[in-house]
């Protein structure tokens, strides 16, 4: 009916000329005009040839409408013109414009008709006037057709492989079909150029550039994710600027003017991997160009080793008993190695020049004695205290151990004479507050040794006058707290004040939860103000408080196995525990404790042949509490001529004498300088003014260089590792063990504190170890369980159940932990089994399954057992065993996907219980017992050492009853479910090991450590032994670095983890097998 007429397309199309070099040169062609002229030729292509002129310039105006306006974005729409006549040939609109609807599509193909053909699609009303229109494409609206795309941007339609493939289509609505022949978008001689530069695109159609608001991208296949985004390699000539913002760039070989300072290399990004061999010769690096400050701790001593300053054979000397560094490259510990001390030399005597007048500290215990003077860090300061001769010092000292000479101490604007002092050091000045003359003061002066001055110390809010109290320095402020009011012995205030240097001001402290005291200790953990001990309205005491000046809070300690009650005793800290021992508690307090900060936890230990008593000095030395001159209820131990006093190691339980001193001393003043004590004077000559000094043993270790073996044993975390849990042991531990592996953490919590000494004291604190990254986090304490051992554990895919155990008795109840939110949950008493210890417990994939156990006094064992659901919190009971099967504790059990086995045990947990040798399956589907063969099946035994292969319970070591508890056997047995038979194997020369690991990697069981019917496993010449069921192999591990039985341990998967030291209770070392 009605038809279009498109005339051929010009040959030619001549533009008006432009001056040369302009914009339209072709020397000089802009992105944008290219894109503009190429438009105009294609639409060119399309117009009537009788309007050529006319429509020349229609379109020249509206492209140089566009250019004077347009940015570096090209239009999203084209423009075309058509000529529309009816059937007859007439024009429409011949006499009055008329409107007509067009549809317009875009092809992929000259004649395709599939979706897949189509590119773009839509419609809009044109007006016709004598045959003619103009449109917009890209002004219309969408079909209405399903599946038709549409867009007012048609940029993007010509791009890709096929981008040079599109025809446009028009269909008259209401008039047929689409008008025949569809047209072909053609393009002129320079768009072929704007092809390829001006639009960007490269040979595949893709855009070469990318953009987005302030960034460029090249060859990304995206928005630019920077300012400048490539996408592929970048090669430049020259880089201008000093490169100090950028990051993450790999160098292939740079020439560097200048210098690299720390704003331009951030820490371990260049690492020796970096550096080819001999790439920095020596004449490259001056000399003091790399000082201690540079290398980390022990680099210089790696780099030596690695460089082969130190060959096989050969010795090194560390202060480390257990040094991660030298072991991790094959050093072994080969002995102790003691170069100096323990020794007594006079420094200074009463003929040194500016000495002061000889005098004593007569104030409570010996942390209050060392506060009573001030170690600058080079320098050693005394002022006032009790003179010998009569009355109080009214001078003072500056004592310099590097020349061994006295400097007087200025007295003008000093304090008031007096004893019972606090002379504390800030780290720049001292400060010097109350004391008693006769009567208490509440005044202070701060004193600089710089300029050798005092000034007062500010007096708004200060605490009231008071002495016998303990002043602490907590970084920022001074802490003082109780001690004695008016002369009155027994009124001790339960208040005080924080003084700032800063401010020159108080601020007053909260009440503490316990009571006011005088002569306690008190010293500062990092974080808190622990105070303890003390006398309380003349009641000797023997709890403790911690007081945070951060959140201005206090909170308990533990009293729990806490030393008896006291005052004056002696007392350090260690850096994580506060050691006290001797004082007075109504007579001579010979037993003593370590407290562990972090778990709330006390170990005690006694000392019944060191009868120290008080007065005394007391300083840590970094590995041993030393317990110096002072009285006890005998006299004075350095009058016998053959002791000044004790060490005390906590590592390993032990106490040495320490030589006699050259004078004898009691209540002098003394401080601890960090590598050797200085004291001064003696009570018994006012005319005396002898400085000691005592200095320690060097605490030193051989190691020898070694080739380490390919599976050699890794240190993994140290006792110097953050928040490392207190040394634990498990006692009576077989399988399954109580620690438990999450897939990610280690969860170690519970046991006996190390050293494993009667009575023993259980824990009720853990931490969770990440391999990731060898650090420890502290399980939380709120609403864990109670302090036990002998507990089982077991984990349930997010949580850890614990349950049972016993401290002083049986326990019947159980928690569980949540490592994800680091919180622990009750579990219900409604239907659980009776108290119980040295039971099992594994877990089903649903439940956990507990069996058997000690239950009562006399170690009474039972045979019954429950199912503990954690989903539902509920409880339901086992059916009872097969007739025969016996009650047992110390029995093993495994689950091998289906059931639980269990096998072995004694009749009776104590000495006198019969070991067993028979066993039974029980499956928790059907809540049925089924009987193992006993045919072929290992020798009875209790704690044996079992793992489960995925087809077979594998068994050995172990013990064969209490009544033998080392035995020399050598044999094991493999049991499998699916034939219910047993297969006997032994390991040769190596006999059975107890307390042990039991792990199976896949295709070996490994039993490290514990002990033997020799001793220590590890002293045996190998570390423990590997078993290979295929083979029958029997396979040695190397010696571990340290000494473990009943140890904490657990397999990751790929390697096996250790915690802590059978011998030393202070080891907190992580240890990592992999085979």
């Amino acid at each position: 009916m009605n038809r279009a007429n498109f005339h051929r397309p010009m040959e030619t199309y001549l533009l008006p000329t432009a001056r040369r070099g302009g914009c339209n040169s072709p020397e000089r062609r802009c992105p944008t005009c290219a894109l503009l002229l190429g438009l105009i030729a294609q639409v060119g292509h399309l117009r009537s040839t009788t309007r050529t002129h006319g429509l020349l310039l229609a379109l020249l105006a509206a492209a140089t409408l566009t250019a004077s306006a347009a940015d570096q974005f090209p239009p999203g729409r084209l423009t075309f013109q058509g000529h529309l006549t009816d059937a007859a040939g007439v024009p429409l609109g011949q006499t009055a414009t008329t409107n007509v609807q067009v549809q317009f599509r875009l092809w992929r193909s000259a004649a395709g008709t599939t979706p897949g053909d189509l590119v773009w699609a839509e419609k809009q009303t044109v007006k016709v006037t004598r045959g003619f229109f103009n449109a917009l494409l890209g002004a219309g609206n969408a079909t209405g057709v399903a599946g038709e795309f549409f867009t007012n941007n048609l940029a993007s339609l010509f791009l890709g492989s096929d981008a040079s493939d599109r025809f446009l289509g028009i269909t008259v609505v209401g008039q047929g079909a689409e008008i025949a022949p569809r047209m072909q978008f053609l393009s002129s001689p320079f768009a072929h150029l704007a092809r390829t530069t001006a639009n960007l695109l490269n040979n595949s159609g893709q855009p070469v550039f990318n953009t987005a608001p302030g960034a460029v991208g090249v060859n990304t296949p995206g928005a630019p994710g920077a300012t400048l985004d490539v996408g592929g390699t970048a090669k430049a000539t020259a880089l201008i600027g000093d490169g100090s913002g950028l990051t993450g760039v790999p160098v292939q070989a740079a020439n560097v003017t200048g210098t690299f300072d720390a704003s331009r290399l951030a820490d371990a990004t260049v690492t020796g991997a970096k550096f080819a061999t001999n790439s920095i010769a020596a004449s490259l690096v001056a000399n003091q160009a790399v000082t201690a400050a540079k290398l980390a701790p022990d680099a210089a001593l790696a780099l030596a080793a690695q460089a082969g300053g130190v060959p096989n054979g050969g010795v090194i000397v560390s202060t480390k008993k257990l040094d991660p560094v030298l072991h991790n490259m094959g050093y072994v510990n080969i002995g102790r190695a003691n170069f100096d001390g323990p020794k007594w030399t006079i420094r200074a005597t009463k003929d040194t020049p500016n000495a002061p007048v000889s005098r004593i500290n007569s104030i409570g215990g010996s942390d209050h004695r060392a506060a009573a003077t001030i170690w600058t860090g080079s320098k050693w300061i005394l002022y006032s205290g009790d003179s010998i001769v009569g009355g109080y010092a009214t001078d003072g000292g500056i004592f310099d151990p590097a020349l061994n000479s006295w400097t007087p101490i200025s007295t003008v604007g000093a304090p008031t004479p007096r004893n019972e002092i606090n002379f504390i050091w800030t780290g720049t000045k001292g400060l010097f507050w109350g004391g008693h003359d006769g009567n208490p003061y509440a005044d202070g002066r701060i004193y600089d040794p710089v300029a050798n001055t005092w000034s007062p110390m500010g007096t708004v809010n200060e605490p009231q006058a008071r002495n016998r109290h303990r002043s602490v320095w907590t970084g920022s402020e001074l802490f003082v707290w109780g001690g004695e009011l008016v002369n009155n012995i027994n009124n001790n205030p339960n208040n005080g004040g924080l003084y700032s240097l800063a401010t020159n001001g108080w601020r007053a402290l909260p009440a503490a939860p316990i009571a006011g005291r005088r002569d306690y200790n008190a010293f500062w953990t990092g974080t808190e103000v622990l105070v303890w001990g003390g006398v309380a309205a003349g009641v000797y005491q023997r709890d403790g408080a911690l007081y945070n000046p951060v959140s201005n809070t206090w909170r308990s300690m533990s009293s729990f196995s806490a030393p008896s009650a006291r005052e004056g005793a002696a007392a350090v800290w260690t850096g994580t525990e506060l050691i006290v021992w001797g004082g007075f508690g109504g007579g001579w307090n010979t037993d003593g404790g370590r407290y562990d900060v972090a778990s709330d936890t006390w170990i005690p230990f006694n000392t019944a042949n060191f009868n120290q008593g008080i007065e005394g000095a007391a300083f840590w030395s970094g590995s041993k509490a030393y317990f110096l001159q002072g009285r006890n209820s005998s006299g004075y131990p350095n009058d016998g001529g053959n002791t000044s006093g004790f060490s005390f190691d906590p590592a390993n339980n032990k106490f040495d004498y320490i030589p006699a001193a050259p004078i004898t001393q009691t209540w002098m003043p003394f401080t601890w300088t960090g590598t050797e004590l200085l004291t001064f004077a003696t009570f018994r000559d006012g005319n005396d003014r002898t400085v000691l000094s005592f200095k320690p043993e060097t605490e030193s270790y051989f190691y020898a260089k070694t080739t380490p073996p390919t599976d050699n044993w890794t240190i993994r975390a140290t006792k110097d590792t953050p928040n490392a849990p207190l040394p634990s042991v498990f006692d009576y531990s077989g399988t399954p063990h109580r620690s438990v592996w999450t897939g990610s953490k280690w969860l170690v919590w519970g046991g006996i504190a190390a050293p494993y000494i009667s009575p023993f004291i259980a824990l009720n604190t853990g931490a969770a170890f990440d391999p990731a990254n060898n650090s420890w986090q502290p399980m939380s304490p709120t609403n864990a369980p109670s302090p036990r051992t002998q507990f089982s554990a077991v984990w349930a895919g997010d949580q850890a159940i614990y349950w049972g155990g016993y401290t002083n008795n049986f326990i019947g109840d159980g928690k569980r932990y949540f490592p994800a939110n680091n919180t622990w949950s009750n579990i219900t008493a409604t239907g659980a089994l009776s108290a119980r210890c040295r039971h099992t417990a594994v877990w089903t994939g649903t439940e956990m399954l507990v069996w058997g156990g000690a239950i009562a006094t006399g170690m009474t064992v039972t045979n019954n057992g429950a199912r503990y659901n954690p989903a539902t919190d509920t409880w339901t009971a086992m059916a009872a065993v097969p007739v025969g099967f016996t009650n047992r504790a110390d029995h093993l059990a495994v689950w091998t996907g289906t059931e639980m086995l269990v096998w072995g045990g004694t009749t009776n947990a104590s000495i006198f219980g019969t070991p067993r040798a028979d066993g039974a399956r029980y499956n928790p589907t059907s809540n049925t017992w089924t009987p193992m063969s006993s045919v072929n099946a290992p020798v009875g035994r209790g704690l044996a050492l079992a793992v489960w292969t995925g087809t077979e319970m594998i068994v050995w070591g172990g013990y064969l009853g209490h009544t033998n508890l080392s035995s020399d056997l050598n044999t094991g047995g493999r049991y499998n479910p699916a034939t219910d038979t047993w297969t006997t194997f032994n390991t040769g020369q190596y006999t059975w090991s107890q307390e042990a690991t039991a792990v199976w990697t896949g295709s070996k069981v490994i039993w490290a450590g514990g002990i033997n019917a020799v001793g220590m496993v590890n002293r045996s010449g190998k570390g423990g032994i590997t078993y290979d069921p295929v083979t029958g192999i029997v396979g040695t591990l190397p010696v571990a670095p340290i000494q473990q039985r009943n140890m904490p341990f657990t397999w990751t998967g790929t390697q096996l983890l250790t915690f802590g030291s059978w011998e030393d209770a202070l080891d907190r070392t992580v240890l990592s097998y992999q085979p």
